[in-house]
């Protein structure tokens, strides 16, 4: 009997849509590809060997079922950065701009990585474990043009049955959802260009990039440190309404500014092009990336200016940034080179993301948090003498508990369920499993209410979509601008989390943590401490049940051990530092001779 291997696109990213249209849309899409996959399976059965490749949940597991989600959690994604980095150089290559580029070389290949690159990959591994006589598509999706290209590359026949699939509105809804984010970061910067000019900027600042408002749980420390120490702190941003955040950390009479008050907005240059490339997965990555890279030059334009003038007019004398990703710490970090002003990424990462495609090589020094991290980044090839451990700032910059107004009845104890947005690893339909399985859980307990703490990057009202799908009533959603992880992870008695690397902060807060596994993956290669005790794993809704129980009584023994557990856990990615994290960033900037 021959073999035939079905392949559909992964509709993980379509999931993720939110409104009434976008929810309307995933419904109607994912129901038509169902019944046309369901309509295939029983013509081919009586005479072939069947197998499927599909998104989470699309339909029901019976044998010769192979789940996306399942098979991207299971891959190396590091172990062809190589490659990913070479692919993208080259399609970059094509533009000619080397000064523009690199700011936004490597938010690009993170893209085409895991949206499209690691998806070659796991074809390669499918094709290779199924041996197909035949591949058939249901579609003329991205993905399954890079599953047909895959397929001829390994002699095997691809029929696409592509009709009425509507793949084509799908495409077009990817590449205007794309574009219309990265418009957003030009509006972003446009709007700072029209706040109020602050006319009492001092020369010779230290420059604290923020691009990310959760990068203030480093950069508060630090700015407090820099103040004491007369070194003239000044936030450079591209966030509107930033104050917002900052009394939060205790900021409220900050200074800072926003990189848009130093642009002058150029004429829009025309999109580049590129011609006559035979190379299919090029001219896929250029289709897809289209809008990252026709908005990219033009930010990047935007940011250099603005830096430049910023440089020029307050004569900074040292710079700090929290990551190596995003248009204005690269810019300005790129000055800081060219102008021989010292510089320091102060990372609050525990560990590499799974690509490790980041470079952190844009400084002149690098403060980590442990001596993991430390040793994976020599092992990727960085100076060893660059890099400092210096310990945790978001444990130093954790502000003294003062009460959450969440309007909880009195003694209510608060199970937090740390949220997130789905993911190629963690799909729509395992997010629903752990958000439907916590709420059980807590349910069941009197005198506890489900706290739930959107992600950074998570709108509030999209978590709320999302528990009303799912029939979730016994939960509140906090608003991200008014409530700080920190203060959360105070007032909680038990913290619920897939692989969140909330579970660094959780621990340092001495409260224990369960890792809700509703799919019996692999968590562990995606967060090492949970091998050592990080964390209570857990898979099934009773083992959910007991130790829920459990762990919200502190004076339980089994409590006091886990805790233990996990604090030693915790050592090894987290340094304990005689000297604070700030003051050691402060003396890599400002060296006493």
């Amino acid at each position: 009997m021959k073999s035939i291997l079905i392949i559909t696109e992964d509709l993980v990213k379509i999931q993720t849509y939110s409104g009434l249209l976008g929810r309307t849309f995933v419904k109607l899409y994912t129901s038509w590809l169902k019944i046309r996959l369901q309509t295939l399976l029983v013509i081919l059965k009586p005479f072939v060997k069947i197998t499927v490749l599909a998104s989470d949940g699309l339909i029901k597991a019976p044998s010769g079922i192979i789940f996306y989600g399942e098979e991207l959690a299971k891959i190396d994604y590091a172990k062809n950065k190589d490659w990913y980095l070479s692919l993208t150089t080259k399609l970059l290559d094509f533009f000619n701009q080397p000064e523009l580029t690199p700011i936004f070389k490597t938010r690009l290949a993170i893209f085409l990585t895991y949206h499209y690159l690691v998806y070659v990959d796991l074809y390669q591994l499918i094709i290779k474990q199924v041996k197909p006589d035949k591949v058939i598509l249901l579609g003329k999706s991205f993905h399954e043009q890079l599953a047909s290209r895959v397929s001829r590359e390994n002699s095997i026949k691809a029929n696409n049955l592509s009709w009425l699939s509507f793949s084509y509105l799908s495409n077009y809804l990817k590449l205007f959802l794309l574009n219309r984010e990265y418009q957003k970061k030009l509006h972003q910067f446009i709007s700072g260009t029209k706040l109020p000019k602050q006319r009492n900027l001092k020369n010779n600042p230290t420059l604290l990039s923020l691009d990310f408002y959760r990068h203030l749980k480093t950069l508060a420390p630090l700015y407090k440190r820099l103040e004491t120490a007369n070194k003239n702190p000044l936030i450079v941003t591209d966030i509107i309404n930033l104050q917002a955040y900052f009394a939060n950390f205790g900021l409220q009479k900050a200074n800072w500014v926003h990189i848009g008050q130093f642009s002058n907005i150029p004429n829009t240059s025309k999109t580049p092009s590129i011609n006559n490339i035979d190379d299919f997965l090029m001219s896929l990555c250029f289709k897809t990336a289209k809008p990252i890279i026709a908005n990219s030059f033009y930010l990047s334009k935007l940011y250099l200016q603005a830096g430049r003038n910023l440089y020029k007019q307050l004569k900074p004398k040292g710079l700090v940034v929290v990551s190596d990703l995003r248009f204005l710490e690269l810019s300005l970090a790129k000055l800081s080179n060219k102008l021989k002003v010292p510089s320091v990424l102060v990372s609050p990462n525990t560990l590499l993301s799974f690509d490790e495609l980041n470079p952190y090589d844009n400084t002149d020094q690098v403060a980590v948090v442990g001596e993991f991290i430390k040793q994976k980044l020599i092992n990727q090839g960085l100076d060893p003498n660059k890099i400092n451990v210096v310990g945790d700032f978001r444990a130093e910059s954790a502000l003294a508990y003062q009460g959450l107004n969440l309007n909880l009845k009195d003694k209510q104890k608060i199970i937090l369920l740390i949220s997130f947005r789905s993911t190629w690893m963690i799909p729509k339909p395992e997010k629903k499993a752990f958000f439907v399985m916590a709420a059980k859980a807590v349910e069941k307990l009197p005198n506890t209410i489900l706290v739930v703490k959107p992600h950074p990057t998570e709108k509030r009202n999209w978590v709320l979509e999302e528990l009303k799908e799912w029939g979730i009533k016994n939960a509140i959603v906090v608003d991200n601008q008014k409530q700080e992880l920190s203060a959360l992870l105070q007032a909680s008695s038990v913290v619920l989390q897939t692989w969140s690397m909330t579970i660094f902060e959780a621990i340092s807060a001495n409260k224990p943590v369960i890792s809700i596994n509703p799919f019996n993956k692999n968590y562990q290669s995606f967060l090492p401490v949970l091998k050592y005790g990080g964390a209570i794993e857990v898979s099934k809704q009773n083992q959910l049940d007991r130790w829920l129980k459990v762990l919200i009584n502190p004076q339980d023994k089994n409590t006091i051990k886990q805790l233990q557990t996990a604090e030693k856990a915790n050592r090894y990615f987290i340094a304990k530092t005689a000297k604070a994290p700030s003051s050691q960033v402060v003396d890599l900037l400002f060296p006493k001779h």
